[in-house]
Formats: structure tokens, C-alpha cells, sequence
């Protein structure tokens, strides 16, 4: 049975993207530029905050310095309105709930800013999670491998006794980077199933209840 199990947050764990869009959408129309709807957002997640205020702009002619300054004004709003709709996935919370009883950390590995990552997860799951580990710093975004690997490092972990699970090929290919054997996508989260298929994941599930009968958890 596996030692750990990191997940990612935006699709994974958590319906974030109303409260994303919301914020997003501000700091769009404060700079003059198009409004995004809530839907569109799932296309601009996935490789950090800085890549989906690029996609979100959808003008590579838009200069640096303005980007940055939407960025900015995305980021500073965010911070205090990032847990207004934000919520858990029905049945997710019992589901790690007896993972952990089964002796299982839980880890939480995303793009998203670190304070706004460990207080969603904080507030969604209260006590459920060893560490979430956002984006802060020089600490590159997922699919780069440091950031979990510091985790496995941190708890003395072995990487064929860990997992990753995600809605994206983003957290796939990170497993992929990590050497972490055990992959699973979930088909209930933003990006379409054939983009996970497409990375070959161990297993795909489609209720959050599914994860407690995954061979390397029952074994």
C-alpha cells in the first residue's frame, strides 16, 4: 500500500473556478480588455497564474509591463476573494477522510499562489492535509518536478510509495518528471478525458469514492 497521496487542487479536490473567473474577469475589464466566461477559464488553468492571465489577455501584442500590471491586479484581489464559491467536490472529503484512516498522508501540489492554496485547502479539508504546496518564491510551476520532490524529500518518502492524483495532463506528466509510479486522472474536473488518456495514467475515476478501491491503496 502506498505512503502518500498528492493531489492537485483547481479540479482535483476543489471547484475553484467561479471565484478564478470572478477575479480574473475584474482585473480583464479594469485594464480594457474582454471579459471571459466562467466556462472559458477551464482552457487557462492548469500551468500556473502567470500563463492563465497570458491566455486569458488572448493578444500576444499586449506588452509585458501590462500583462504583469493585470497579473498584479488579478493576484492583490484574489488573495481576499479566493473562498467566496470555492468548495469541495461532493463525496471528496469522505473519501480522503478514509484514506488517511488507512494510514495514508495526504499532500496537496498545485499552480496555484501558496497562500490562497493553504487556506482553501485548510478551510475545504480541516486537518486532513500533512502540507499543501503552492506557487511562492522562485519555485517553478507544475510540471516541474522540485516542488514535490522537496515533499518527498521533507517526509522521508520513497517514490514507489506515492501517488499523484490530478484532472490534467499537467499533474500526469509531473508524476511522469517525479519517477512516482502511481498515477490516477479524475474525470470530474476541468480538462476533457482524452487529454488524460492521452498520458496513460494507471488508473481514471470518476466518483471521488473510487479512490479508496485503487489496487495500490486496497492492497
Amino acid at each position: 500500500m502506498i505512503r502518500a497521496f498528492f493531489f492537485d487542487l483547481d479540479g482535483t479536490i476543489c471547484d475553484t473556478l467561479e471565484d478564478i473567473a470572478s477575479s480574473v474577469n475584474r482585473s480583464l475589464k479594469m485594464h480594457g480588455f474582454q471579459e471571459r466566461s466562467v466556462t472559458g477559464f477551464i482552457h487557462f488553468l492548469g500551468n500556473g497564474s502567470k500563463v492563465m492571465i497570458h491566455k486569458a489577455i488572448g493578444d500576444d501584442s499586449v506588452s509585458p509591463i501590462e500583462e504583469k500590471a493585470v497579473f498584479d491586479d488579478y493576484l492583490s484581489y484574489y488573495e481576499t476573494h479566493f473562498c467566496e464559491k470555492t468548495h469541495a467536490f461532493a463525496g471528496m472529503e469522505n473519501a480522503l477522510s478514509e484514506l488517511k484512516k488507512k494510514g495514508i498522508s495526504l499532500f496537496c501540489v498545485t499552480n496555484k499562489p501558496d497562500k490562497a492554496a493553504k487556506e482553501i485547502v485548510g478551510k475545504c479539508y480541516p486537518g486532513l492535509f500533512t502540507e499543501t504546496l503552492g506557487i511562492s518564491g522562485d519555485l517553478p510551476t507544475k510540471p516541474d518536478p522540485t516542488g514535490i520532490l522537496s515533499l518527498i524529500r521533507k517526509y522521508g518518502l520513497k517514490k514507489d510509495e506515492c501517488a499523484m492524483g490530478g484532472d490534467s495532463d499537467v499533474d500526469l506528466i509531473l508524476a511522469r518528471n517525479a519517477s512516482i509510479p502511481h498515477t490516477v486522472a479524475v474525470a470530474w474536473g476541468y480538462r476533457p478525458l482524452g487529454e488524460l488518456f492521452a498520458e496513460h495514467p494507471e488508473a481514471v475515476i470518476y466518483r471521488p469514492r473510487e479512490l479508496l478501491s485503487l489496487p495500490f491503496v486496497t492492497e
